[in-house]
């Protein structure tokens, strides 16, 4: 029995090692695939990397660089632009310290929903006044239109009253164009607010910064 057991457990190890060899062999053709393809020769081709592994959310600046542009801005408060929801608010001010960035996502976001709301709002009443009919009565002709009968009929509130197409028209235009309109101007704002405020920055910055500034983009790059 214990003779039995031995080789029992025996060719459970040799079961075993098999099973970890034949999953480390699976493994390792499993990322030769995802890392590149294999020709004729066996030879592996790397395959580009993906453009969506290479973008990532904006780093910070080196934290010597954004305390320097704190305190720029607490030497220079006339610097800031009057306080605006959309071109200047607490958000485009942290952004900024951080990043050298002037902009604001809050805004970018509330106009990008609201221009998206606008859009359906502006489809659900269209569909509405294309659905909606009215009855009109009509007399009747002949003999019996001279007594006075008349004839009742079903038709589209469109074919009506056609002057509600550019109406509507015009609305949804409006509705979804303003937002996007507004968040061209943001652009245009953060742009000039940016470029004035790092022009400042680099003209009242100690040589400390520089040497920072070149030392962690140099890295980087």
């Amino acid at each position: 029995t214990s003779r039995n057991m031995l080789q029992s457990q025996e060719a459970i190890e040799v079961e075993t090692g098999n099973n970890q060899i034949q999953q480390r062999r699976l493994a390792g053709e499993e990322e030769t695939l995802c890392n590149g393809e294999i020709d004729g020769n066996d030879n592996v081709e790397q395959l580009p990397p993906s453009p969506l592994k290479e973008r990532s959310i904006p780093k910070s600046d080196p934290t010597t660089i954004v305390l320097a542009r704190v305190r720029y801005l607490l030497s220079n408060p006339d610097v800031l632009p009057p306080h605006n929801i959309f071109h200047a608010n607490s958000e485009c001010l942290a952004v900024w310290c951080k990043t050298g960035r002037w902009s604001t996502i809050q805004a970018s976001v509330f106009l990008h929903t609201t221009a998206a709301g606008n859009l359906k709002s502006a489809i659900s009443v269209s569909a509405m006044a294309a659905s909606a009919t009215v009855t009109t009565t009509t007399p009747m002709w002949g003999p019996l239109g001279w007594a006075g009968l008349n004839t009742s009929s079903t038709v589209g509130l469109l074919s009506i009253h056609p002057w509600l197409i550019p109406v509507l028209a015009g609305y949804g235009a409006i509705a979804v164009g303003a937002p996007y309109v507004l968040l061209a101007k943001a652009k245009k704002r953060w742009d000039t607010t940016t470029q004035k405020l790092t022009d400042g920055f680099w003209e009242w910055a100690d040589p400390d910064v520089y040497v920072e500034a070149i030392q962690s983009w140099s890295a980087a790059s």
